[in-house]
């Protein structure tokens, strides 16, 4: 037959007109069943854990009545609760298809406790009664019996009420796994930010003042520039930058229809140019902006690549240094540890090991979407438009708050919850700045920077004169202003100055 002893699940009652829900985990040790054989295994059920002790040999048949001396010690740790002390533990577990005649119990407790305070159940899960339970106090021992049979599913409980300070020296069972929750988070965040301090820390940069990009970038290559990422919009401007240069007409049929021309060979043009523009024409000379919709995605894929190749590709032009963005991909992988590691603890000790991983993998899932969501804001600041960039950086920390107090209220244990999530967002801050430019890449940042204050500050006199040098100056900026996240204003500072249309343009 089957004995149980539940060492995992959830303490409900009721003290001083308050409920209390508590979580308890007790260590079970020198499980012991005198003259008879025994195996030990566990088992899960709606949030309890079970030590399922399996008596008896099937090669060996009983009959009769049979008297099984059970013994074995359990660790109750700490309570849980700040209010109280108490004993509270299912004596007996019968199995179900099993029935147990008779019971009798002895618990000797410590030092001295009031009898009014002592409640004995018997009956199933969380609801039984005292009645089928005599007991006696006798100094500070408890005994008692069972008067009628504990049918199978059913418990014996005995719970005694005690004053806040009764035990002392009492055992913290999660002692250990709460020191490594906490030490991980500390070398996490340690860790990383040896790495910040060594590798990814910046050197200072010091805007010049530009009115044109550096020669020979393009606006997609000074997209990549200025916040390290190739995004679509700034593939996009590659076309106005062709236009500019006479590759291309662009032709304006209706307010949503647009036809683009070719005018001449892409000769001259970068290598990922000249992919991209001869994939664009592959068709003919003339093509439409509804038929590159569904067929030109693999081709904007393939030049967002190329374009952070062409840095990243090549020791004279990288921008980054290659030591901080190794140590920057080693972030994004531990960013989320502490968390997981604390989900993994709470889960594993109630649910046991396949809950604890589903647990740890969503909750980490949960969080890091927003995390991630903020990283990615953050790469791209200088090169977001304000206003765009406002309402993301508001939702992404509105989900990112929402994401994290779910996770501290939703924890057990609040403490270690406010620990990992802290270390978690130390984390995201110092992966967010990891990636350290070279010197060459902090030269064309440093005029990439003072080219888009230009754009965003430039006096209307200065303009002028920059225009009557060269009446296509706004036009060549245009791409550039749209990669830098300013193109309305870059177009504002034109309202009152005449500019002829661009020779490119028809509509």
């Amino acid at each position: 037959f089957y004995y149980y002893v539940m060492d995992r699940g959830t303490a409900w009652r009721e003290y001083g007109g308050k409920v209390y829900s508590t979580r308890f985990n007790y260590r079970v040790e020198d499980f012991n069943v005198q003259g008879y054989e025994f195996s030990l295994s566990r088992e899960s059920d709606d949030g309890r854990s079970f030590l399922v002790a399996r008596i008896g040999s099937e090669d060996k048949l009983v009959s009769g009545e049979q008297t099984y001396v059970i013994t074995y010690t359990c660790n109750l740790g700490k309570s849980g609760e700040d209010a109280f002390d108490e004993f509270y533990r299912n004596v007996i577990m019968c199995s179900y298809g099993n029935t147990i005649e008779n019971a009798s119990f002895t618990i000797e407790m410590p030092k001295d406790f009031d009898a009014e305070n002592v409640y004995c159940y018997l009956g199933e899960y969380e609801s039984g009664s005292p009645d089928g339970v005599e007991w006696s106090k006798q100094g500070n021992t408890i005994t008692g019996r069972t008067t009628r049979p504990i049918k199978g599913g059913e418990f014996l409980t005995v719970q005694i009420w005690l004053p806040e300070g009764y035990f002392v020296g009492v055992a913290d069972p999660e002692a250990v796994w709460r020191a490594f929750s906490y030490a991980i988070s500390g070398a996490c965040v340690l860790r990383a930010l040896i790495l910040w301090l060594t590798l990814g820390r910046d050197s200072e940069v010091y805007p010049t003042v530009e009115f044109y990009p550096p020669e020979g970038m393009t606006p997609a290559e000074a997209g990549y520039v200025i916040d390290g990422c190739v995004d679509n919009k700034d593939v996009v401007s590659l076309i106005l930058y062709w236009a500019d240069k006479g590759y291309m007409d662009i032709v304006q049929e209706d307010k949503n229809k647009f036809s683009f021309v070719k005018k001449r060979e892409p000769e001259g043009m970068k290598g990922y140019e000249k992919a991209m523009f001869n994939k664009m024409f592959s068709l003919g000379d003339t093509v439409t902006l509804d038929s590159l919709k569904y067929s030109f995605y693999t081709t904007m894929e393939a030049t967002r690549a190329a374009v952070a190749n062409y840095f990243e590709g090549s020791g004279e032009r990288r921008v980054f240094t290659r030591a901080s963005k190794t140590a920057r991909g080693w972030m994004s992988v531990i960013t989320m540890l502490p968390i997981v590691v604390n989900v993994f603890r709470a889960q594993y000790v109630d649910s046991g090991l396949v809950w604890a991983v589903i647990v740890a993998g969503i909750a980490a899932a949960l969080i890091a979407i927003p995390v991630f969501m903020l990283v990615r804001l953050l790469e791209r600041w200088r090169s977001t438009k304000p206003g765009s960039r406002t309402g993301r950086l508001i939702a992404s920390i509105v989900l990112l708050a929402v994401a994290v107090v779910l996770y501290i209220v939703l924890m057990p244990e609040k403490i270690s919850a406010l620990v990992s999530a802290a270390a978690t967002l130390v984390l995201l801050g110092l992966t967010a700045v990891m990636r350290k430019r070279t010197e060459k890449g902090n030269s064309w940042y440093g005029r990439l920077l003072g080219f888009k204050n230009f754009i965003d500050k430039a006096e209307k006199d200065r303009i002028l004169v920059l225009v009557e040098q060269n009446p296509s100056y706004f036009y060549n900026v245009l791409p550039y202003a749209y990669v830098l996240g300013v193109p309305d204003k870059w177009a504002k500072k034109f309202e009152n100055i005449g500019i002829q249309p661009p020779r490119w343009y028809h509509g």
